[in-house]
């Protein structure tokens, strides 16, 4: 497994890279580059980091949307705390295991699951922004984003994520490289 780590290229951050922090530039850059594929991924996967970042921008500069209208805590809070705690609860128990059949279903079931927990972490941010809309205040966007950068850490392909994985595709019986799969697939 080691020997299958050190064939991974790591974020290899750089000036292109920042496009991705760009969303849906982002995104469109990152897939239509080539190069590693598994480079690729964790630069889509930045540029979904940066969307919720990019949220939290916005709530900012809107602020307090409705001055006159009071801000119902008491209702946003717990919405936003429950859906995010049922949102991570799913990414937890969704996706199943990985396929290693074979390196390119290994690396497609990686990518589909990739994905899935991405959007369930998503769903963290994108609920605490509309409770924010809906019920105010600003800072309650702050407990979603929370939510989601404990939900994106979770889905990040790092090399620990990574070896985690493979250790779970060894316990399965599958021989194949989960590193291998992703930079070829």
């Amino acid at each position: 497994m080691d020997e299958d780590l050190a064939h991974d290229p790591g974020w290899q951050w750089s000036w292109r890279t920042l496009v991705v922090f760009v969303p849906v530039v982002g995104v469109r850059a990152a897939t239509r580059t080539a190069g590693d594929p598994l480079q690729n991924l964790r630069n889509i996967f930045s540029s979904f980091c940066a969307a919720v970042v990019v949220m939290g921008v916005v709530v900012l500069i809107l602020g307090d949307l409705d001055p006159a209208q009071a801000d119902r805590p008491g209702l946003s809070v717990p919405v936003v705390v429950i859906g995010s705690a049922v949102a991570l609860v799913l990414q937890r128990l969704l996706p199943r295991p990985l396929d290693g059949s074979g390196p390119e279903t290994l690396a497609a079931s990686y990518r589909s699951r990739l994905f899935l927990r991405i959007a369930l972490a998503e769903t963290c941010a994108l609920i605490g922004f509309v409770s924010f809309v809906a019920f105010g205040p600003p800072w309650v966007y702050a407990i979603g984003l929370v939510g989601a950068l404990v939900g994106l850490r979770f889905a990040a392909p790092t090399r620990a994520n990574l070896r985690a994985d493979q250790d779970a595709l060894g316990l399965a019986g599958s021989s194949g490289s989960l590193v291998a799969s992703l930079r070829s697939h």
